[in-house]
């Protein structure tokens, strides 16, 4: 570090801006793990090569930098092969942070306008959906509609002139609206929402239990899909499963391996069940989250996350009994 820079108050800087970074790096990235190693990056650059104008607020500097970060892990993901179908990393602790959006940090707010809150940008299905877009139009949409930056503070984050930040704009909104779509992520009103998909669980594991293919397949929409995010590390369909028939057919044969340990939780403000599963001689997930979504009554959609390194953000050691 430069001794000529002035002193700076780390520890109480990482305090402030530590669980805002992870915020942005993991709508960014969709992973927890990869979002705890950029918030990590980040600070190592601010150390190494801090801003000229120290009196100015760290948050919009901070967020130039880890974006940026962002995009180049984005980039190189793009171009390593994943084994199997990819989904977003589940978490329990929605960071909600204080001062979130750029008016409350030192942004322009002379062109504020926020599209998607910190909620609704956290979720599973709005996080797959910017899946769709490339690492620079996910950072413009993000740091324009998710955390209100104007277009001149975008276009300096990450050197673009005020026309390209326009133009990657509209592409990137018009992308999801597609991508959100056909997943059918749309606004909900949240109670009804959550009750609705907690008993769709209750009834799913329920018919699985039971055996019943003729009960499973009331559940299920008719062009209902199932994708396992297993990383290659454990046994999974290797493709996205779509339809009625194939769907039950792989869920019944999941039930042959059924959970030692169920509990419902909040993954990504929504309902999911996190599950224990009894060991076997084959190559078999140990732990697992179940997510759904729902069209009307039926299920339209089930992720389930199997991957190690994907389940980093879910607390598989404490229990009910036990949890505050």
């Amino acid at each position: 570090m430069d001794p000529s820079i002035p002193s700076i108050p780390w520890p109480a800087l990482f305090a402030e801006h530590q669980r805002y970074l992870w915020s942005v790096c993991y709508r960014m990235t969709g992973d927890a793990q990869d979002a705890e190693d950029l918030v990590q990056a980040t600070f190592e650059r601010a150390m190494q090569r801090p801003p000229e104008q120290l009196d100015r607020p760290w948050r919009p500097w901070l967020t130039r930098v880890a974006t940026n970060l962002s995009i180049d892990l984005l980039r190189r993901r793009s171009h390593q092969a994943y084994d199997g179908p990819w989904l977003p990393a589940p978490v329990e602790e929605l960071l909600e942070v204080e001062g979130w959006t750029c008016d409350r940090h030192g942004g322009d707010i002379s062109e504020f306008e926020v599209r998607y809150g910190q909620l609704e940008s956290a979720r599973l299905a709005f996080l797959l959906a910017l899946e769709t877009l490339d690492p620079r139009g996910r950072a413009v949409l993000i740091l324009r509609d998710v955390l209100g930056y104007s277009g001149p503070e975008i276009g300096e984050f990450l050197g673009l002139t005020g026309a390209n930040v326009r133009v990657i704009l509209h592409r990137a909104r018009k992308a999801l609206d597609e991508a959100r779509g056909q997943t059918d992520d749309q606004p909900r009103a949240p109670d009804h929402a959550d009750a609705s998909v907690h008993a769709a669980i209750e009834r799913l594991m329920t018919a699985i239990r039971s055996g019943d293919p003729a009960a499973l397949s009331e559940l299920l929409a008719e062009d209902v899909r199932i994708c396992t995010d297993a990383g290659g590390e454990f046994l999974a369909a290797r493709k996205v499963v779509s339809g009625r028939d194939s769907v039950a057919k792989l869920l019944l044969g999941i039930a042959k391996l059924p959970p030692t340990w169920t509990e419902f939780r909040q993954i990504n403000g929504e309902p999911g069940l996190v599950m224990e599963l009894a060991p076997t001689p084959l190559r078999t997930a140990r732990r697992a989250v179940l997510h759904l979504e729902l069209a009307g009554s039926q299920i339209k959609q089930l992720q389930l996350h199997l991957a190690s390194r994907k389940l980093v953000g879910i607390d598989f050691t404490t229990r009910a009994a036990s949890r505050p």
